[in-house]
């Protein structure tokens, strides 16, 4: 049965061969668009405003206010580093008839964890939709990658990109690895 061609999405790669599958992923390009640029102003706002206090801690001598400080200083570290990672980050899917392997470089994120399984366990692949933050009360949406694994159990392998690259992910994979797709509970409209 002919299959229609998927068209590539904005800010991913794709190399097909006979024996593997490969799928880079820019985050720039491919994740939501929505809530980032209220989180780039508020990052920017959250380090400005400690700025002076540190330059003061510094230039004083007086390192206490440091440690009074090292609350907040851990989340504008934190938001800095989330930020960096969102611009400059990719993630590689690597996909074999025996494997599957995701990981995200070259700035490490401790909650997106590198996957790397069996592609025998992988019985079916959905997208599904999750809220990602809020802006003045309104929810932002990104979309994740889920594999259902024989044994019934769910495992996320990529999050955070719009539903239109999620999808041509999920197609991709489907068709190298020959899984059929199934309606899944969860699965995004």
């Amino acid at each position: 049965m002919l299959q229609p061609e998927l068209l590539v999405p904005e800010g991913v790669e794709v190399l097909k061969l006979k024996a593997e599958l490969d799928i880079r992923l820019n985050w720039r390009r491919t994740a939501s668009k929505e809530g980032r640029k209220f989180l780039l102003v508020f990052t920017t706002i959250w380090n400005l405003f400690l700025l002076p206090f540190v330059f003061i801690s510094f230039v004083s001598g007086n390192l206490s206010i440091l440690l009074f400080l090292s609350l907040h200083l851990a989340v504008g570290v934190g938001l800095l580093w989330y930020m960096a990672a969102s611009m400059l980050n990719s993630s590689s899917l690597t996909v074999t008839p025996r494997r599957f392997k995701v990981r995200s470089y070259p700035v490490p994120i401790p909650v997106f964890k590198s996957r790397d399984l069996d592609t025998g366990e992988i019985q079916q692949l959905y997208v599904s939709r999750y809220t990602n933050s809020k802006t003045n009360g309104v929810p932002n949406y990104a979309y994740a990658l889920y594999a259902v694994k024989t044994d019934g159990t769910k495992l996320q392998l990529l999050r955070g990109m719009n539903r239109e690259t999620q999808r041509y992910v999920e197609k991709e994979i489907e068709n190298f690895l020959g899984i059929k797709n199934r309606p899944v509970k969860e699965e995004a409209d």
